[in-house]
């Protein structure tokens, strides 16, 4: 059946439109299809990075709060003296970084005459640490030695007094006088002085 100018114009505008329908159909599908793509590997690298960043997270937590030991180098100094001012050499302990210094692993340490002054309050770290300290009486034991024979020819009085400083030992035994010249000095808790001493009658 023959169709007139209006309606062949028709028929082609519903063809031609039909196949721009398929053709709009089939991008929108297209482009839809990519769109999804899209958000699913958008989706997934959220994921991904979101995961990675509680990982992250979680590390870093981690490595903050779990300390190590650390090498820590001491400066004992008195109060009454400039704090900068070190005696004897420095001295090396380890332990839990942040936590206290233990006291105990201080003392084999101090140096001779001196001994912690109150409590450690200092922590364990990579920076030199500074601990005060107080000198205590030492006592050191005397003993003569007959200085022809090289004997021990007696014992004298114990003597007590400040780490380092000079002390004069003069009790020396019967028939014996102490050889001039010599020089002593108190040194850490225990010392034996050895005195020479030489028989009266080599006066």
């Amino acid at each position: 059946m023959l169709k007139n100018k209006h309606q062949m114009a028709q028929y082609g505008a519903t063809s031609q439109s039909k196949e721009h329908f398929k053709q709009y159909k089939s991008g929108q599908f297209w482009a839809t299809s990519m769109m999804t793509l899209a958000l699913v590997a958008s989706g997934l690298s959220f994921a991904t990075a979101s995961a990675n960043n509680v990982h992250a997270d979680t590390t870093t937590s981690t490595s903050t709060q779990d300390w190590g030991p650390v090498k820590t180098k001491i400066g004992f100094y008195m109060k009454s003296i400039h704090p900068n001012t070190m005696i004897g050499e420095p001295v090396y302990v380890t332990g839990i970084q942040t936590s206290l210094i233990d006291a105990e692993q201080l003392k084999p340490l101090l140096p001779p005459g001196y001994a912690l002054d109150g409590e450690v309050t200092q922590r364990y770290g990579q920076m030199l640490v500074w601990i005060p300290v107080i000198p205590v009486p030492v006592t050191n034991k005397v003993n003569y030695e007959d200085v022809a024979s090289g004997e021990i020819v007696g014992t004298g009085k114990d003597i007590s007094g400040t780490y380092d400083t000079a002390v004069t030992p003069n009790d020396a035994p019967d028939d014996y006088t102490i050889v001039p010249g010599q020089s002593f000095k108190l040194g850490p808790d225990g010392t034996v002085l050895t005195v020479e001493v030489q028989k009266s009658s080599h006066r």
